[in-house]
């Protein structure tokens, strides 16, 4: 009996949750998308300074990742040499040639 309380409630607080996400999302958060999307079709200049921040982000995360590839390679030829055999090390100077290519 109490197994059967314990489950309706946690029931009842999940359909709780979801009405309460729901209507956030339509009547605060549709609004504030509504209103961004307006900006950005008035101002052009706007959209595409914001476009090319990600851009930018996101090639930064990709040299990043590539450094840390590099440094454990260099890292492995002083340190590790058996690293290179290894499966992640074969895989990082896949990547490296790949990327050379």
């Amino acid at each position: 009996m109490k197994k059967k309380k314990k489950h309706f409630g946690k029931l009842i607080l999940f359909v709780g949750y979801s009405i309460k996400g729901l209507l956030k999302l339509l009547f605060v958060d549709s609004f504030k998308m509504i209103k961004r999307s307006y900006s950005y079709a008035k101002n052009p200049e706007k959209k595409l300074m914001l476009n090319r921040e990600l851009e930018l982000e996101k090639k930064v995360k990709v040299q990043e990742k590539k450094i840390k590839r590099l440094e454990r390679l260099v890292y492995s030829i002083f340190n590790d040499p058996d690293y290179v055999n290894s499966d992640k090390g074969k895989n990082d100077v896949k990547e490296i040639r790949s990327g050379l290519k």
